[in-house]
Formats: C-alpha cells, structure tokens, sequence
C-alpha cells in the first residue's frame, strides 16, 4: 500500500499522542429509528478504520427489521466517511433483508476495509438456516463472505461467495480480513468439520478460506488448517492477513485440553510460490489453562510482527520474526478484566490498539501503546465519554496509520433506555512539521549493502538528514549524512547505500536536522539481513590465511575481497586469483567476508585467531 508518513512522528510518540484528542461518537444509523425498540442490534460489535482514518465502518450483526419479521438476526453495516471539515457522516447503511435467506444470517459480524478504503468485506457466519422453507436448502450456519467497492459515491456489492466444499456450523465469516490491495480476503470458519481423512479428520477443529480476486473474479485459494488440529480447537476464531497479502494468523482459542484447556494458540502461514504453508505455531511464554489466547490477532503490514490477545490472563504478546518467530513483548494494564479481548496494529507495527471490555464493571476503556520499536510502553488510556455499565466500550478496536484515528465499538451501550449500541472514534491533532516525508524505504540488496530511499514532499529550513542505524532498536548509531535542499515546494527524492557487517535485524531512523540545529525523527524501518550460505572457506576460525573453497576459488577468481569489521568499515580488499587470502595483519576478532565477482556475490563471517 502507499502510506503517508510524517517525518518527526516518532520524535516523541507519546508526544503527538499527548496532543488534544476529540471523541467523535457515531451516530446510530437513521434506519435504526423504527425499530431498535423491537432488537438489540449491537452496532459496534464489530469496526474497523481505514488507514488514512478517513473512512470507518462499523457492524450490527444482530439488527433486525420489523418491517420485514421480529426477532430474526439479519444483521447490518453503516459505513462513515469525513466531510470537509473533518467531522464522520453516515455513507451508507446496508442490511441484506431482501430476502428470507437472511434469517439469522448475522451479516457484518465481522468488517475489514482495505488500505485506502475502497474496498471492504463482510462477514455473515450463520448464513443459510438450513430451512429449504426459508429459500435455503444448504447446510446450516455455513457461513458467507461478501464484498463490496467503492464506487467513488456509493458502495456496490462485487460478489458473495461461501465455501465450495461445506458441512453444517463452518461459521465461515466469523472472522476476515483483507490485503492492503484489496486482492487477497482470508475468512475465518472456526466450526469447520471434516468427517473424512482427506485432508485431516476433525469435528470443530476451525479453518481458514483465503479467497483471491483473479480478473475481478473471487475465488478460493486454499483451505488453512493447523498441523496439529483437534476437535474443538476453533481455529480461525479470529484471523489477519498482512499489507502485502503474504503471511496469515489465525488463531485457536480452545487449543488445549485437560489442564491446559482453552490455553488457546495462534499459527502463521506465509504464501511462497502460490502456495500456504504452515511456519510456525505461537504460544504464551506463561500460558495456561482458560487464557484463550488467540481470540484476537493481527499483524504489520510486513507480516513480521504479531500481537495476540490472551484476555483470559489479562494480556496481549507481541511476536517479531527474525529467521523464527519469538515472543519480544508483553502488554497489560492494572484493573484489567478482559485485557486482550480485542488487538490491532498499524501497518509498521510501532502502535498496537488493546481493549478490554470487562473493564470497571463492563464500561470498558482501550489502550494503545508505541514501540521504540522494541520495548512497547503505555502511551494513552481511550476513555468513553458516556460511561455506563454493560456498555463492553472496545469489545471491537482499530486504529489508522500513525494512530491519529482509533474506533472503538460498544455493543452495549443503551440509548433512549434501549440497548442498540455505539462506536468512538477517537482523533489525535497531527503535528505541523517543517518537511513531509511522503516515503521512506530500506532494503537489503545483498553483499551487506542496504539500500534506503525517501522522497519529500515540501522541505523547509532543511539542512539534511543524518542516517541513524541500530542493532536493537534503542542504542543508535549515525552511519551518514545527506544534505537537504533547504527550502523547497517540490517532491525531492535522496538516497544512501549502507554496509552492514554479519545477519541481523537492522533498525534505521533519519534524523532531519535544520539549519538552527533542530531536528525529528522519522519512521523506523527494519531490515533483516541473511546471509548467502554456500560454503566458500575451508576452515572457520583461521589464523593468517583465509582459504578458499574450490567451487569459491572457481566462481570468484578475477574478482574482489573484501573484508569489513563488525562496525561495519571497511579494513582490506583484495583481488581474488588463488586460494588463500592473507588477513596476518588482521588484529583478531570477528569480520565479514565479502566475495564479488561477475558470476555473483557471497558474504560470510570468520573469526580471525
């Protein structure tokens, strides 16, 4: 996706969350003023935001129309959007209620938009009642995703689709989400049942759809399972793609059984060559019986970094990749009831938005928090300006790029005496900054080289920007300066090329300093290095002579070596035209070797004797 960034944001994090911030409370949508007398249609059970924060949308999946018939979850979504002044109008309101297919279908019990909000799927996990009376013959409560676009003034259905092979209670739409594009949906159906062994036999095991759009056309990919499934686990209870569509979680609350039971799991799946397979199953460090962790997941834009909900021990876990998941980080709050109930990210992954609806007698309160990218800390309480019990305020929560727009959705909330619900959403003030950074990349290009890259868009009293790395996310180090352009109203693109020394995970910042010493900090960008594995010395550690391999010597003899401390400078440089390279006049210690030749490159790491 394309994301705006504003350089100076993690200047001080806490800082633009500590300026003013606005509850803006949704309107209940004006199709609820017949009838809420007759349902409890629980706007707000389930939200989300788009990234710019511009457009939100919330569900109600137990609304009813008594026009139609009492007492029957059809369900319904209302779509808001900003107005010139900054302010949330209703869009639309949509209900499938067309038909008596509907019944119990619980439509938008669960909402994704993509990234620029154009494109957003629904969730309607009891569709079809199985009452061929009611104009559905199938099997019950199998569930249904549905996807609509933007048109530019309304919203169209694109096309509906469940499961092709189906059994009674898959749930399927009990939870999804969608690609930054907008390309890639991936549904949750945590009463899935396969009563063959063909793939695995299991009765409520949970799975997951991941639907693709080819030619405009919506189809299924792949059936996503864990490799140890059991009956009962309800995997796919909540599920999340990444930006780039090419890692899943899904987790599976009632994983567990005896005294472990409802300890719950989460699983990743990343998409390589077409195809998804499992990479690894995620646990709590301090996991225990009833914590149902994986009731809420999601994921960076990167897919590198997830965050679990366990709200059964008050908790949510941050887990970062690095070669193999590992749990970095661990959120609570005191006088939490059901902390972790419900968990975002931005697309970085530096916020993570947590709810607990059982908070305080059920009122409810969220909570985000921002990374260094490391060490998360508490940076703002979300508190509901109408705090009455039962309201469950954050049972739902999202949040936008940089945190500037958090919704919150409320199930419980009464009005007029009747309890029909309600959603927040809550605005931070951007700051005004004198350079706007509209993109900010880095990337390992290989031969321990990383390349970044960053536009402006305007630049004021710009004298440059000083290129800060670090190893861990809190000890930097600056590697190179670039100059600025001074004052510009034009787009000016910069580059720099760093060398790196070993594998990692790499942590980049520009720091944009200004012609009276000022300065801000950007974004952070990670990069994780691997390096090339062929087998290029004869023997690690050496002392005076490095000895090349005899497919090494082959492939890059006529070209060069170079050698670079664990600093990443530079500290000899040879051509390669024999076996051995003298290193005698190396101090010992670690370096990293670095072969180029015209029939390409290696790097690996010695340590001199």
């Amino acid at each position: 996706m394309s994301k705006h960034l504003l350089l100076g944001f993690f200047a001080c994090i806490s800082y633009v969350f500590g300026q003013a911030q606005t509850e803006n409370v949704h309107a209940l949508p004006s199709a609820f003023d017949d009838n809420t007398t007759f349902s409890t249609p629980k706007f707000g059970f389930t939200v989300d935001v788009s990234d710019n924060g511009d457009v939100v949308v919330v569900g109600s999946p137990d609304y009813e129309d008594t026009d139609f018939v009492t007492g029957l979850d059809f369900g319904a979504m209302t779509i808001y959007r900003k107005d010139g002044s900054g302010a949330f109008q209703e869009e639309q309101f949509t209900s499938p209620i067309d038909t008596a297919t509907f019944v119990f279908n619980r439509f938008a019990a669960a909402v994704a938009l993509n990234a620029d909000g154009t494109k957003l799927a629904v969730g309607s996990p009891l569709y079809c009642d199985g009452d061929a009376a009611m104009g559905c013959d199938g099997p019950a409560n199998v569930g249904r995703v549905y996807v609509f676009n933007y048109n530019g003034a309304s919203w169209d259905l694109e096309q509906e689709f469940s499961p092709i092979t189906t059994v009674t209670n898959f749930n399927t739409g009990f939870s999804l989400d969608i690609s930054d594009d907008g390309n890639t949906i991936v549904a949750g159906a945590p009463g899935w049942s396969n009563f063959s062994a063909n793939p695995v036999f299991t009765i409520g095991g949970g799975a997951a759809f991941v639907y693709t759009n080819n030619g405009g056309t919506w189809q299924e990919e792949q059936l996503l399972f864990s490799s140890d499934v059991a009956n009962s686990d309800r995997f796919g209870h909540d599920v999340a793609i990444s930006g780039d569509g090419n890692t899943i979680i899904s987790g599976a609350t009632d994983d567990g059984g005896g005294a472990t039971e409802k300890m719950g799991s989460a699983y990743i799946f990343r998409k390589s060559g077409g195809v998804w397979t499992e990479e690894q199953k995620l646990t709590a460090s301090d996991g225990a019986g009833g914590h149902e962790f994986g009731i809420s997941v999601d994921l960076s834009d990167d897919g590198n970094t997830a965050i679990v909900g366990a709200p059964g021990n008050n908790k949510a876990y941050i887990f970062t990749f690095s070669s193999a998941w590992s749990e970095s980080t661990t959120l609570t709050e005191t006088g939490t009831v059901q902390f972790g109930f419900s968990v975002d990210l931005t697309g970085d992954g530096a916020i993570a938005a947590v709810g607990d609806p059982g908070f305080s007698s059920n009122i409810g309160r969220g909570f985000l928090f921002s990374s260094s990218p490391i060490a998360f800390t508490t940076t703002t309480d979300l508190i509901p300006g109408s705090s009455t019990a039962d309201s469950n305020f954050a049972y739902d929560i999202a949040v936008s790029d940089g945190g500037y727009e958090t919704v919150l959705g409320a199930p419980g909330t009464t009005s007029s005496g009747n309890p029909t619900g309600e959603a927040s959403t809550f605005t931070f003030q951007r700051p005004i900054l004198p350079v706007e950074l509209v993109e900010f990349t880095a990337e390992y290009v290989g031969n321990s080289r990383v390349e970044l890259d960053w536009t402006t868009a305007t630049e004021e009293n710009n004298d440059g920007f000083s290129i800060e790395r670090s190893m861990d996310g809190t000890n930097w180090q600056e590697v190179g300066f670039v100059a600025g352009t001074g004052n510009s109203a034009q787009g000016q693109a910069y580059s720099y090329m760093d060398i790196v020394s070993g594998e990692g995970r790499y942590f980049y910042r520009l720091k944009q300093v200004d012609f009276d010493g000022g300065f801000t900090y950007s974004e952070l960008r990670e990069v994780l290095v691997r390096e090339d594995r062929r087998v290029v010395l004869v023997a690690n550690p050496v002392r005076n002579q490095l000895q090349l391999t005899i497919d090494a010597v082959n492939t890059y003899k006529g070209g060069v070596a170079s050698i670079f401390d664990m600093q990443g400078r530079g500290v000899e440089q040879v051509n390669v035209d024999g076996a051995s390279i003298d290193i005698s006049s190396l101090a010992s210690g670690t370096y990293v070797l670095v072969l180029e030749s015209t029939n390409g490159s290696a790097t690996v790491k010695f340590v001199k004797q």
